[in-house]
């Protein structure tokens, strides 16, 4: 079950990777992300925001005793 969430969190990724900039136009810019990274900042974002989420269903899906 672990490793289902894990995939679901990948393929959340993937899709927003993918479809960076359909998702920047209809949410529109976030001007704190334009402020903190930067001229393309809401991009980056996203892609952190992705990076985040495999990071999270990576350990998530890891046991406990391999993360000590």
């Amino acid at each position: 079950m672990r490793f289902v969430v894990f995939l679901v969190a990948l393929g959340i990724a993937i899709l927003i990777l993918k479809f960076t900039e359909p998702i920047a136009r209809f949410f529109g810019v976030s001007g704190w992300a334009e402020q903190s990274f930067g001229p393309g900042g809401t991009y980056t974002m996203y892609k952190l925001l992705a990076l985040v989420i495999v990071l999270l269903g990576l350990f998530y899906w890891l046991p406990p005793a391999f993360l000590r």
